[in-house]
């Protein structure tokens, strides 16, 4: 009965830890917010995921900016001196 109850206590006491650093890398971590998938992250200006669902396949440059607008930003290589979007 002794070994068994001690077993039920490693039991127990390994739970609680693996269950603790669970829940705190859900909470605190790098990871997939479920209630607010978004709460981070920087949309431009008119940019919704519905409007970025419209796009397809085949669409130019132009098409894509009408449907979920210009980018944040625009970056120069260097390198080349191409423009990157």
């Amino acid at each position: 009965m002794r070994i068994f109850l001690r077993g039920i206590s490693i039991l127990l006491g390994l739970s609680s830890i693996t269950i603790t650093v669970g829940v705190s890398v859900m909470q605190f971590g790098e990871s997939y917010n479920f209630i607010h998938p978004y709460v981070d992250t920087e949309f431009a200006e008119g940019y919704t995921p519905q409007k970025f669902d419209q796009i397809t396949i085949g669409m130019d440059k132009e098409e894509v900016k009408m449907h979920i607008g210009n980018p944040l930003y625009i970056r120069t290589d260097t390198a080349d001196g191409g423009v990157i979007t």
